[in-house]
C-alpha cells in the first residue's frame, strides 16, 4: 500500500506545486501555501492520475499535481479519499 504523508503545496502564478519542487522552479515565493495530506504516484503523469480519478472516483476532491520530477504526480486529499484511492486505483 502507499504511504501517504503530509506535504506542503504552494498555489500561484497558474501553478500548483509541491513546496520542494515549487522553489527548484524558482517561482515566486509570495503565494499561498498548505498543508496536505498526499501520496507520491510514480509511472503515471499527474493529466492521467486526474483522469483515472475522474472515472473511478467521481465525488472526491482529491487533486493530482505534476512534480518537475521524477514522472509521476502527487495525488492530494482528504486522508479517507485518499485510502480509497489508494485501492481503487491500485496505487
Amino acid at each position: 500500500m502507499a504511504e501517504i504523508v503530509r506535504r506542503t503545496f504552494a498555489e500561484g502564478e497558474g501553478v500548483v506545486a509541491e513546496e520542494a519542487d515549487w522553489k527548484s522552479r524558482q517561482l515566486d515565493l509570495d503565494v499561498r501555501g498548505w498543508s496536505s495530506c498526499c501520496t507520491f504516484v510514480t509511472g503515471k503523469p499527474a493529466d492521467d492520475l486526474q483522469g483515472e480519478i475522474r472515472k473511478k472516483l467521481p465525488k472526491s476532491f482529491l487533486q493530482a499535481v505534476e512534480p518537475q520530477q521524477p514522472v509521476g504526480g502527487w495525488v492530494r486529499g482528504a486522508r479517507w479519499e485518499l485510502e480509497a484511492a489508494i485501492r481503487s486505483l491500485e496505487i
